[in-house]
């Protein structure tokens, strides 16, 4: 019993004639028959009842086709899982996707990945931009979409993929939000809600603007703060716009308009590590990295 047999009888199975399998494979009829003949005797068992014009399954051939079936698709994952790994490609993609860009705005990639690479093992990480390249360089990332980081470390590439506008925000009841303008010295002047690293370093977008700092490594407990009026802090804009569980926060109406507070966007990876068949495609094909920054 061969994979080619199996496959000459599911094909059959599936355009009902010698004729029109042989012409789908691109062999003899001859062949075709000669293949169904020997599986046939493999088996044991009769697959097809024969008349002049067409061919049935028997009651044999219609449970065995499913098993058939799944053979070939074992084979087939089989040879590309095989061949992947002779090539020297990694089956596996640890993506990490900034905190500060949208979750949404992924679900496009990860659907293209799970299209063009169906065996991968994929691993997704929200970290800030400083615990991307931190992660990186521990070997427990393979590439990054995140907020540049200045200067790029030079052991590291990057490619820009848009620019992701910030604002300063607080609650509606803050003092802040009272002013019709907002100076740099009046946010010196109340709490800073900071983004940290996971090692409790900073790794807010513009740095601070005040003496009186909270840093916050998680996301969800940050922004809580912030509506509970615990201070201001700079927010991705389409979080504003996008999110309504945001309404109780306020855009600032800082001194500088936009687009003052901007951050490039870049897809990051290391120059030292080998990288895996799915993260050179993201290199390459950066039109869906893009896709991940709003527009």
């Amino acid at each position: 019993m061969t994979l080619e047999n199996l496959l000459v009888f599911v094909t059959i199975a599936e355009c009902g004639s010698l004729s029109a399998a042989a012409r789908r494979l691109g062999k003899a009829q001859s062949t075709v028959s000669t293949a169904l003949a020997n599986l046939e005797v493999d088996m044991d068992t009769r697959l097809f009842e024969r008349d002049l014009h067409h061919l049935a399954l028997t009651a044999d051939g219609a449970v065995l086709l499913g098993f058939a079936r799944s053979t070939l698709t074992a084979a087939n994952n089989l040879e590309r899982k095989a061949h992947s790994l002779s090539a020297g490609h990694g089956h596996r993609l640890r993506l990490g996707i900034d905190q500060a860009l949208p979750v949404a705005r992924s679900h496009g990639l990860c659907a293209e990945l799970e299209r063009r690479f169906p065996q991968l093992q994929l691993e997704l990480f929200r970290p800030t931009s400083i615990d991307a390249t931190d992660l990186m360089r521990r070997g427990l990332l393979d590439i990054a979409i995140a907020v540049t980081v200045d200067p790029m470390p030079s052991d590291f590439n990057a490619s820009t993929l848009g620019q992701l506008q910030f604002v300063p925000v607080a609650a509606a009841a803050h003092p802040l939000s009272s002013l019709p303008i907002v100076h740099n010295s009046d946010l010196a002047q109340h709490r800073q809600l900071l983004a940290s690293s996971r090692d409790g370093g900073d790794a807010s977008v513009f740095g601070r603007y005040s003496e009186i700092t909270w840093r916050i490594e998680s996301p969800e407990l940050l922004l809580d703060l912030l509506k509970r009026g615990m201070g201001w802090a700079f927010l991705p804009l389409h979080a504003m716009q996008e999110n309504g569980a945001l309404a109780d926060l306020k855009i600032l109406a800082h001194e500088y308009r936009e687009p003052a507070f901007l951050k490039s966007i870049d897809l990051i990876w290391s120059k030292q590590d080998q990288q895996s068949e799915a993260a050179r495609w993201l290199c390459s094909d950066l039109e869906w990295a893009r896709s991940v920054v709003p527009a």
